[in-house]
Order: structure tokens, then C-alpha cells, then sequence
């Protein structure tokens, strides 16, 4: 039986504060494989914001179905 290769995924937060504007900005960029070179961008505003975007990524990846193996 063959072996199944690694599967790996990737999560950018950066969030910043502007003057004037309460809380914060934020842009989510991911890939649920990071093999594959499409992203997925999110922007958020809030806290509940940002989690439910990473949620929805690391949901994503542990659903998503495993690579073979070659």
C-alpha cells in the first residue's frame, strides 16, 4: 500500500486600524490546498468576522478529500 503524500493549507491574516474608524480592517487570503495557486480573499470588519472566516477555512481543509497517492 502506497503511502498518502502530506496535505497542507495556508491562512493569511493581516489586519490593520485607520484614524477615524473604530475597530479594525482586515483581508483573509487562503488556500485550502496549498498545492493549487487560486486564493480566496475575505475581507472582515469584526472579530466574529475574522473566526468565522477561519472556520470556514479550516473546515474547509479538514473535509476536503486527501490527495492519492502517486
Amino acid at each position: 500500500m502506497a503511502a498518502t503524500p502530506p496535505r497542507g493549507a495556508v491562512l493569511v491574516v493581516r489586519i490593520w486600524r485607520e484614524p477615524g474608524v473604530a475597530g479594525f480592517r482586515g483581508r483573509i487570503s487562503y488556500r485550502v490546498d496549498a498545492t493549487e495557486t487560486a486564493e480566496t480573499e475575505v475581507v472582515v470588519h469584526s472579530a466574529d468576522q475574522l473566526y468565522a472566516a477561519v472556520q470556514e477555512w479550516l473546515d474547509a481543509f479538514v473535509t476536503a478529500k486527501p490527495p492519492t497517492a502517486q
